[in-house]
């Protein structure tokens, strides 16, 4: 009996089966429910990351959320709920500092009215939720704009997701980054959408997209978003310039042009306060090369993209820079797949776009590392104003995953079978030659290291060199696990190619290898503390000082918590605090310079300069009477402290020490006698001599419109009857002409009316403000009125009614063409 010869199935052909296969998937994915598939998973992947947090029983842990973050939302928000207004001053940090001209959280977003209706805390944490998911949708819905297809658009969005620049945020409460990063997507979207459909509304999205990621998100980064937002537009022009006619394209050229001047109008209301307050902030005036180029990204954390643990994280940290929380990590498939885009896909005008633009992004963000950033240093208009030019990252991230989306799109469709098995191999190849290097060769691996990175070595880096010598454990499993997850990936990869495996399975795979790789690696950086009824609750400080009902300041010398507002929270003032852009005049008073941390070195060297400042308590540590057991150096810093603490009065001792100083000015105070010096840099030089008496001479730059008394009189009385944050007033009884000089930090927007006629304020003792005052009965108000917040105010209703319209017009023409679609 003869056998039945097997027929040979034949080969397929690479290029049919391709095309059979991308059918498949098109005819797969017109399925209904697959539609709302991206959106409900991202939505339910976002909820599982931040699971712990959504109960509120717990607060996110941020590094600057905690520092006065959470403490400033509180108070700005129960003070619109007391006021029925927005506070434009804030009086209870650095002697006062305005808000809306200084970026003061994000009172001006929509973010705010949630805040007054659920407790902040739990706000925060959803909003999170909410920016990561809209992250996801927003890559998903532009790379299938982009014509990706559903599979590379859905895994791209949920990479996105999770990559390092926006998800590592949480680690120090930067959810202004996390929305910069988020919307960025939607920017590019709405001008594709703008010139492929050739609707003037898509542009006007675009201007709602980007101001709402210019006032709630990094200004910075939104900038450089922008950026990219205009150098697409141009490059989808030129792109289209055989099918556009030049009508159409100048046409398209009026409405982005139309979407730059509604931005402008949107953003006016924070903006032009802001612009108001250049001259006046610390961080306001250019600071030179070497301050722009500070937070530069180090060249060697680009290692950090194929083993996140390689410079360390968080504690672990040994890099360049002084610290670092957050990661740059996307994956390791988002890598693979980006040797593809470029193997299948190089010759494709997004590919090469973005190729370039990440490449840029890649050089600025290495800063002063590369000459590159120094031409961008003086021809970009911006970036002189700017620090950390890393920031500028998670552009380059974007552009990975756009084009590794590609190179997903090339491995579903097959383009290539062997190229696809050879670059992964060579791929994996490179980690397992990595891995012999960095493990089996460790000692000769670390020395290179130690000698390539000199300043390890350094007496003063002694920390540093401790965080290396701890990481290096982490480092060879993140070598190992990279290893894995590249194997996994590959192993996916192949049986797909080889029809072991259908398309749904090899999706799933990929995507749960994904999320392993990059939830591993981030979720270190979500961590939570307490509620915040727990976390502010009153201490014995709070306790003690909120008997003192008067209005006074105090001096947080060694108060450890004097950052994280729970002094303001409790409705007590501080010299010091934490704010990203305190007054220049207040920091150079205090000797802190052009730093924008509270570095009171004057009120240590000259004590007096807390009588001006209302500085009534000094918080300290309690200091021990025995002081044999400490070494001479301990020794001789704790004399020093007796010695300074010697001048007050020790009023409350517990887990912290509380002095009283007995010569503090009151916060208002009258004085008869003025002295005009017009230097400034001379006036602080006599405000330090030991002969300078505030109570009876005040300090002006200007000569005043005004006499001065021939004799002093005594007995001048001032009452403060109403004080908030945009107004202040007070009665006086002057028995002679003279100032009424306030310790309020000088600010043009504030203006005095003295029985209701508009008086000059002086710049006064440095910093504070002096009114000439009549002898009489007067009543004084002074109002914080921005006339360019006003303005600003009136150009975002303006902006909002041309969003709302378009909204409007946008909503009754779809539904309009699906009428006739569906008759």
């Amino acid at each position: 009996m003869k056998k039945k010869r097997k027929k040979k199935l034949a080969h397929p052909n690479p290029k049919e089966f391709g095309k059979k296969n991308s059918q498949a998937i098109d005819n797969f994915t017109k399925k209904r429910f697959l539609i709302y598939l991206p959106f409900i998973l991202m939505f339910i992947l976002s909820l599982i990351y931040f699971a712990p947090l959504l109960s509120g029983e717990k607060m996110m842990y941020g590094s600057d959320w905690l520092l006065g973050g959470y403490s400033k939302h509180a108070w700005s928000i129960r003070y619109i709920s007391q006021h029925k207004e927005i506070p434009m001053w804030f009086p209870h940090i650095f002697g006062g500092c305005p808000t809306i001209s200084a970026f003061f959280g994000d009172l001006l977003s929509p973010h705010t009215l949630l805040y007054l209706l659920f407790p902040i805390h739990i706000v925060w944490s959803y909003l999170f939720v909410f920016y990561t998911f809209l992250a996801g949708i927003g890559v998903y819905l532009l790379f299938k704009e982009l014509k990706l297809g559903y599979f590379p658009s859905f895994l791209a969005g949920v990479c996105y997701m999770f990559s390092g620049p926006l998800i590592s945020t949480t680690f120090a409460g930067h959810l202004g980054r996390a929305i910069s990063v988020a919307l960025l997507p939607f920017m590019l979207l709405f001008i594709l959408k703008g010139v492929i459909r050739q609707k003037f509304y898509f542009f006007i999205f675009f201007a709602g997209i980007s101001a709402l990621s210019f006032l709630t998100g990094h200004f910075q980064m939104t900038y450089y978003a922008m950026g990219l937002s205009i150098f697409f537009f141009i490059f989808l022009l030129v792109g289209r310039r055989k099918q556009l006619k030049s009508k159409t394209t100048l046409q398209l050229s009026a409405f982005f042009i139309l979407g730059i001047v509604v931005l402008g109008l949107l953003v006016s209301i924070s903006f032009l306060p802001v612009m108001k307050n250049l001259g006046f902030g610390t961080r306001g005036a250019t600071k030179g090369y070497d301050y722009t180029t500070s937070w530069s990204m180090p060249t060697a954390e680009l290692i950090d993209l194929f083993v996140p643990q390689f410079s360390g994280m968080q504690e672990h940290y040994w890099g360049e820079n002084y610290f670092k929380l957050h990661s740059e990590y996307i994956g390791i498939l988002p890598l693979l797949f980006l040797l593809f885009g470029l193997i299948f896909y190089f010759k494709e005008r997004n590919v090469k776009f973005f190729l370039v633009i990440g490449l840029v992004a890649l050089f600025l963000a290495l800063g002063k590392n590369t000459p590159v950033f120094k031409l961008a240093y003086y021809l970009v208009p911006g970036i002189k104003k700017f620090r950390a030019p890393s920031l500028i990252f998670y552009i380059l991230s974007f552009s990975i995953i756009l084009i590794a989306a590609y190179g997903l799109k090339g491995l579903l469709e097959q383009k290539n079978k062997k190229k696809i098995i050879l670059s992964s191999l060579i791929f994996i190849g490179c980690y397992i030659i990595f891995a012999l290097i960095a493990i089996a060769g460790k000692n000769g691996f670390i020395s290179f290291l130690k000698s390539h990175f000199s300043y390890l070595l350094s007496p003063q880096n002694t920390m540093k060199l401790k965080a290396f010598t701890e990481n290096y454990p982490h480092f060879e499993h993140g070598i190992g696990k990279a290893l894995l997850v590249s194997l996994a990936g590959f192993g996916l990869i192949y049986l797909f190619i080889k029809t072991k495996i259908k398309l749904a399975y090899l999706i799933i795979g990929l995507g749960i290898v994904m999320l392993i790789d990059q939830w591993v690696c981030e979720k270190r950086f979500l961590k939570t503390n307490p509620p915040p009824s727990q976390y502010y609750r009153k201490d014995d400080v709070i306790s003690y000082l909120e008997n003192d009902k008067s209005l006074y300041r105090v001096f947080p010398l060694q108060y450890q918590r004097s950052n994280d507002g729970i002094l303001f929270l409790h409705d007590i003032q501080s010299l010091g605090g934490y704010h990203p852009n305190p007054l220049r005049r207040y920091q150079e008073l205090i000797g802190a310079g052009e730093s924008v941390m509270f570095t009171p070195i004057n009120f240590i060297k000259f004590p007096k300069l807390l009588n001006i400042v209302n500085g009534k308590y000094i918080i300290g540590l309690p200091l021990p009477e025995d002081t044999t057991r400490y070494d001479a150096h301990s020794r001789e810093a704790i004399r020093q402290l007796k010695n300074y603490y010697s001048q007050f009065t020790l009023v409350h001792r517990g887990q912290y020490a509380i002095y009283k100083n007995n010569s503090c000015l009151p916060r208002a105070f009258f004085v008869n006698n003025y002295k005009v010096i017009k230097n400034k840099d001379d006036v602080l030089k006599f405000m330090e001599n030991e002969k300078f008496d505030p109570s009876s001479l005040v300090l002006l730059e200007e000569n005043p419109d005004f006499n001065e008394p021939d004799t002093s009189i005594p007995g001048s009385n001032i009452k403060i009857t109403d004080y908030t944050a945009n107004r202040i007033t007070l009665d006086i009884d002057a028995k002679t002409n003279g100032f009424l000089v306030l310790s309020e930090n000088y600010y043009p927007r504030w203006h005095a009316y003295v029985d209701n006629k508009e008086n000059k304020i002086y710049i006064a003792d440095y910093t504070l403000r002096a009114i000439p005052i009549t002898s009489g009965n007067h009543k004084v108000v002074l109002k914080y009125e921005d006339r360019s917040y006003n303005l600003g105010k009136t150009f975002n209703i303006i902006g909002d009614i041309i969003l709302l319209f378009s909204f409007v017009f946008q909503f009754f023409r779809r539904k309009e063409n699906i009428q006739k679609i569906n008759p």
